[in-house]
């Protein structure tokens, strides 16, 4: 294992145990800097959702930066290992939570546990997931904010949801989409 620096908050420059495995792309250093400067005030105060958590680090730099708690939602063995020993680390216990399955299936059978998240993180591996499902889902639950990490040729079109772009920020070929609940569509 190897670890990952957290970039601000309450634990900035602690590691985050990152499994050794082709199954995780961790979200660089400077694209999460940049992500927690826009959501800096709506971090604070707000739970948040891991989708696809890997090594969990953005999860851990939420709670760092004030988030009230974390749900990481995954699948690999290896990295569900990775996150519940970086909690430890953290001593977070009680702030986290962990589910392990598959995203879309753990969303519909745990939503209405998961009512009030204000921030959902969805940093899949890329083009391989059904997102418009995933924001569908996350719709019911009503969760006002998704960011979603992809590659700058991907189409993330959710046509119809109702999530509008907010903002968009491009590193190169990764993105950072930051959608917002559209008020008026509801």
């Amino acid at each position: 294992m190897t670890t990952i620096r957290i970039t601000g908050g309450e634990w900035n420059g602690r590691g985050v145990r990152v499994p050794v495995t082709a199954a995780v792309r961790p979200t660089l250093a400077r694209v999460r800097q940049s992500l927690f400067g826009i959501l800096r005030e709506e971090m604070r105060g707000n739970g948040v959702l891991d989708c696809y958590a890997g090594s969990g680090v953005l999860g851990f730099e939420a709670l760092s930066r004030g988030a009230t708690h974390v749900t990481f939602i995954e699948r690999n063995p290896k990295c569900l290992a990775a996150i519940a020993e970086s909690m430890r680390s953290f001593e977070a216990e009680t702030k986290c939570r962990i589910i392990r399955g598959d995203v879309l299936h753990a969303l519909r059978t745990y939503g209405s546990e998961l009512r009030g998240i204000g921030i959902a993180f969805i940093d899949p591996p890329y083009g391989t997931v059904p997102l418009r499902q995933i924001a569908d889902v996350l719709e019911e639950i009503a969760v006002p904010t998704l960011v979603i990490e992809h590659e700058r040729r991907e189409d993330i079109n959710l046509l119809g949801s109702s999530y509008a772009e907010a903002r968009r920020v491009d590193f190169g070929q990764t993105v950072l989409s930051i959608l917002r609940q559209d008020r008026e569509k509801e």
